[in-house]
């Protein structure tokens, strides 16, 4: 269990690009659900009796294991709790991915439930207002030339949604983020509250590539692993979210062309549609074409059903482009 202790206590002076490649490591190998198995059968959830964190004195501690601290020499068992409750946390705030991952593969409904509302209670508070200070401090550092402006994001202590808008010919068009109760167990819920210069289908699109975007890694487990990292973010964030809802705004304003598949410029990994089918000149995103390729088990272009040259596919602005 220390050496968990130590495996994630490393993330939290890593930059994000390592913490992802950390996850990455802790993903391939496998380690994180024998871990969470053992946790949840020593502090009872397994048998449906969850270790009351109030009542062992848990709370003020903030959940931060220190191995210096005097309950280690006085009670061996509240030091095994306080160690294993603090990796549960470690676990959501840098590994949320693999979290949920694992807890959605659970069989026992007793046990889910017991994790659902023991996280609820003492844990997604704390992450719930790290998220909302990470919304925050994005708005706050956001850049904007001359030809755009700034998101407005509305972040309130009282209430679970973070309100979004930006204003175009002096209206607003404007989303809400909803994080919910067991957050991060549970995704975080998109809505669209004004909809301004976009179609729907359009608009539609912008909204789940903003909640892909926050989204983590198990929304596409049951996609190739190849695909499933080009689809999402390892731990995507709320500020992810932000940053597609603003992109896709900026590029719809100035013109680009959206995906034909999603219906969306920005897509939820922050990328550019860059491929081209040689035949109908749509453009797709990469992720979108390899979910349909893999959903239709051809490799063919989804608008027009011509064979898709992957290889020769970019959207190069070559003489047939123009004219297309």
């Amino acid at each position: 269990m220390l050496s968990w202790y130590l495996v994630y206590y490393s993330f939290s002076s890593a930059s994000v690009k390592v913490q992802n490649d950390y996850a990455e490591v802790l993903k391939s190998e496998k380690v994180v659900e024998p871990l969470l198995v053992l946790l949840f059968d020593v502090l009872g959830h397994s048998a449906g009796k969850p270790l009351d964190i109030e009542r062992r004195g848990l709370t003020n501690k903030s959940f931060e294991y220190d191995v210096w601290d005097p309950m280690v020499d006085t009670d061996p068992e509240r030091e095994m709790q306080w160690l294993l409750v603090d990796l549960w946390f470690m676990c959501l705030k840098y590994t949320p991915d693999l979290a949920k991952t694992w807890f959605l593969s659970l069989k026992s409904k007793q046990t889910t439930l017991a994790i659902t509302t023991w996280t609820e209670k003492y844990f997604s508070p704390s992450l719930i207002s790290e998220a909302k200070d990470v919304a925050s401090k994005w708005a706050d550092e956001q850049e904007a030339s001359d030809d755009e402006k700034k998101l407005l994001v509305r972040v309130s202590k009282n209430s679970p949604s973070i309100a979004v808008g930006y204003e175009i010919d002096e209206m607003m068009m404007s989303i809400a983020m909803i994080l919910p109760n067991s957050y991060p167990l549970e995704r975080v819920e998109v809505k669209g509250v004004n909809r301004v210069a976009v179609k729907e289908a359009t608009w539609n699109g912008w909204l789940r590539t903003i909640q892909g975007a926050t989204m983590f890694n198990v929304s596409s487990h049951s996609l190739p692993t190849a695909l499933a990292l080009l689809t999402y973010p390892q731990n995507g964030t709320v500020a992810d979210g932000l940053s597609v809802f603003k992109k896709n705004i900026v590029a719809a304003l100035k013109g680009q062309t959206e995906c034909s598949i999603c219906y969306s410029i920005i897509s939820s990994d922050k990328r550019m549609p860059d491929k081209r089918c040689q035949t109908c000149k749509n453009l797709f995103h990469a992720n979108c074409l390899f979910k349909w390729f893999a959903s239709s088990n051809a490799s063919t272009c989804p608008m027009c059903r011509q064979p898709f040259n992957y290889a020769a596919s970019p959207a190069r602005r070559t003489r047939d482009d123009l004219v297309g």
